[in-house]
C-alpha cells in the first residue's frame, strides 16, 4: 500500500486512493472501518459509501471548513459514523450531534463516552429551541436529514446557531423533497430557497456514484 500522506484538507490524509483521519481512540474502529498503522500513528479509513463527507472529498470538495478548534452542529447524526471522523479532526473543537431516533442515539452516546469532544443531543432538528440553548453559536452546520422540509430546517438552524461568516453543508436528499422530479431540478429549487433567505451558496456537488439522488450545497452566512 502507498504511504499515507497529508492532504490539503486539514486533518485528512490519503494514500492516493482512500482518505483517512488520525484515530483519536487508538485500536478502536467505530463502524468496522479499516485501521492502518504507520510508525507511531494509527489511521482510520474514511469510507465514502458510509460517509457523505468522505464522498464530498472524493468529489473534490473545494470548501472544507473543519479545523482544529471548529465548533460544529451536526443535524441528523445517527449513530455517529461521520461524526467520529470529524471528531478525529477537531482535536480542540466540539461537535453538537443532534439525533431524534433513540435507537441510533444509543450508539452516539457510546461514542461520546470515549470521544469527549462529542456532545450528543436527543432532539428534533426541526425544533431549534430543543437544542439551541446548549449549542448557542457554531462555526459549521452539517445537516443530513431526509425530510421534505430539510431546507427550512437548515435555514432556521442557520439563523439561530450559525455564526456570521460560518459555513453550512446541506445534504439534499432529492426524493424526500419531491420524488417526481430529477435530482438536478430539486437541487435548483433548494438553491433558490436558500438564497431567498439571505444565505450564499458557494459550492454545489452531486454525490454519484457514492449516493444516488443526493446533492450537497455548501453555504456561507
Amino acid at each position: 500500500m502507498a504511504k499515507i500522506r497529508e492532504t490539503p484538507y486539514f486533518g485528512v490524509y490519503s494514500d492516493g486512493e482512500n482518505f483517512y483521519t488520525l484515530n483519536a481512540v487508538s485500536g478502536t474502529s467505530v463502524y468496522g472501518e479499516v485501521l492502518v498503522r504507520e510508525k507511531d500513528r494509527e489511521y482510520r479509513r474514511w469510507n465514502p459509501m458510509r460517509s457523505k463527507l468522505s464522498a464530498m472529498l472524493h468529489k473534490k470538495l473545494k470548501n472544507f471548513a473543519f479545523q482544529e478548534r471548529t465548533e460544529v452542529l451536526y443535524l441528523g447524526a445517527a449513530s455517529g459514523t461521520t461524526v467520529s471522523h470529524i471528531s478525529d479532526i477537531l482535536t480542540r473543537g466540539r461537535i453538537y450531534a443532534v439525533e431524534i431516533s433513540r435507537t441510533p442515539f444509543v450508539g452516539l452516546l457510546k461514542l461520546a463516552e470515549v470521544r469527549k469532544n462529542i456532545v450528543p443531543l436527543l432532539a428534533d432538528a426541526s425544533k431549534t429551541y430543543t437544542y439551541s440553548p446548549v449549542v448557542q453559536k457554531v462555526d459549521v452546520i452539517y445537516q443530513d436529514i431526509a425530510q421534505k422540509n430539510q431546507v427550512e430546517i437548515f435555514v432556521e438552524a442557520a439563523k439561530e446557531c450559525l455564526r456570521e461568516n460560518g459555513t453550512g453543508y446541506l445534504i439534499i436528499k432529492a426524493p424526500a423533497i419531491d420524488s417526481t422530479k430529477k435530482a438536478g431540478e430539486v437541487l435548483k429549487f433548494c438553491m433558490t430557497r436558500i438564497e431567498e433567505n439571505g444565505l450564499k451558496i458557494c459550492e454545489k456537488l452531486t454525490l454519484e456514484p457514492f449516493d444516488a439522488d443526493h446533492g450537497v450545497l455548501v453555504i456561507h452566512k
